[in-house]
């Protein structure tokens, strides 16, 4: 699987690091050039491949966030549901 063409997945999680050697800039000058932190950035990024996981490929919900990088699902989840402000599975429904 491949998230902004990194290489993501239960044995390679996306994480801060990587972002910093794809743009090759140090994380104070990613926030100062893209107005974003870094770990927002990811954030977003991990979300975006989570809920495309989800309503496109319909991978089950207690599998993606460990596909996405996330060590457990509840923390997952409550990521999900703050970054989209709802659930997987309203989420889910609504497509």
């Amino acid at each position: 699987m491949e998230i902004a063409c990194f290489p993501v997945g239960p044995r390679n999680p996306l994480k801060s690091g990587m972002l910093r050697s794809f743009v090759r800039l140090a994380s104070g000058m990613v926030q100062k050039r893209f107005k974003i932190y870094l770990m927002t950035w990811e954030i977003r990024l991990r979300m975006v491949r989570a809920q495309e996981l989800l309503i496109l490929h319909g991978v089950p919900q207690s599998v993606i966030g460990e596909l996405v990088g996330y060590r457990s699902e509840f923390a997952f989840l409550g990521a999900f549901k703050r970054f989209s402000g709802v659930t997987q599975g309203e989420s889910r429904k609504r497509r």
